[in-house]
């Protein structure tokens, strides 16, 4: 069963990032994070919002903390979700799982992350901090 730990991040399509800036900074009474793409407003609790000016879908993805990132796109495959990846248009699309159920999993500075769609076409995000 794939341990779930905690949300750490939300990433919410905003393809007015300006605007989606001004509305989630009435919200949040705090300061964002920009850069050319993104926004991120750093919540007291560690959880992220995160506004995405290439959305990837047309609904916001929930970033769950995993201690071991491999092993849970294993299982999360395993389960039927579908692996994604960033196409180049920006939005997601599947990728091939059966060689390597953790191929999607991409590394960014500090961390590992990894997006399916589950079979309800849902949109899962996992994490896991380096």
């Amino acid at each position: 069963m794939i341990q779930l730990k905690t949300i750490r991040t939300i990433v919410y399509p905003a393809s007015d990032l300006e605007a989606s800036i001004a509305a989630w900074s009435k919200i949040m009474g705090k300061p964002v994070y920009k850069n050319k793409d993104f926004a991120t407003f750093v919540g007291e609790d560690g959880i992220d919002i995160r506004l995405n000016r290439i959305a990837w879908a047309d609904q916001p993805i929930t970033f769950w903390e995993v201690e071991d990132i491999e092993a849970a796109c294993s299982e999360m495959v395993a389960s039927g979700a579908a692996a994604m990846h960033e196409s180049e248009h920006g939005g997601l699309d599947e990728i091939a799982t059966a060689a390597s159920p953790a191929a999607g999993v991409v590394n960014k500075p500090g961390r590992k992350l990894a997006i399916f769609r589950l079979a309800d076409s849902n949109f899962i995000g996992l994490l896991q901090d380096l």
